[in-house]
């Protein structure tokens, strides 16, 4: 097992390798001048936009552009924002906690709602639940997430009034602002695993609601 863990790691680098090459590649490749945009394209000067290029070092070959971000990068120095006027490292750490707060609520309600349709349609299949829960999870996958997100901004948020619609509270203002401010974005996120989950969960129990230690069982 460690030796697989271990050759999976190394098999790692060549891809981080070729990543890093195409991410930063395209940075020269896209057309447009991040210094230009930085500085406003119309009220940049030239000589604005010579000295930025020199402190941002956008001015040096491209081998060494791409050798000094490597190194800064295992370094743990990602550079400033180009419009936050701020470390790299600190803007990720402030998104964080709403990240994964948001990643870890939507992926509970879909595997919640998921397997909860997902029973209840193998168990009643070919009923109008199961039918009811089908159209259910084919219209979750196939609407896209930001149409679910406003219906539910409009009617949870505008109409009834519950649930803020915007903003983010941590932890620490308590567990129903915090809690309050993640269902809508959870639900309209986890909606689409929820019917997928459905599906396979549907799928996966009627395989084993028809073996024959089950059909055993009801009879006896």
């Amino acid at each position: 097992m460690t030796g697989y863990i271990i050759r999976r790691f190394l098999a790692m680098i060549p891809v981080l390798i070729v990543v890093e090459l195409i991410a930063f590649s395209l940075i020269h490749i896209v057309p447009g001048d991040p210094v230009a945009m930085m500085l406003g394209s119309e009220e940049a000067r030239l000589d604005d936009i010579v000295r930025v290029r020199s402190e941002l070092g956008l001015d040096r070959p491209f081998l060494q552009q791409l050798l000094s971000w490597v190194g800064n990068t295992l370094k743990g120095d990602l550079g400033n924002t180009l419009f936050q006027t701020r470390p790299v490292t600190q803007a990720l750490a402030s998104a964080l906690p709403p990240t994964l707060s948001l990643a870890i609520m939507g992926q509970v309600l879909a595997t919640i709602l998921g397997v909860s349709m997902g029973v209840l349609a193998a168990w009643y299949s070919h009923t109008w639940v199961d039918r009811a829960t089908m159209v259910f999870a084919v219209l979750g996958f196939s609407t896209p997430v930001f149409w679910v997100a406003i219906m539910l901004m409009y009617l949870f948020g505008g109409w009834l009034g519950w649930l803020p619609v915007v903003g983010y509270s941590p932890m620490s203002d308590g567990i129903w602002p915090w809690l309050s401010h993640l269902i809508l974005p959870a639900l309209a996120v986890g909606v689409i695993n929820a019917a997928i989950i459905a599906r396979m969960t549907r799928s996966s129990m009627l395989e084993v609601l028809r073996n024959d230690y089950v059909r055993t069982a009801r009879a006896k």
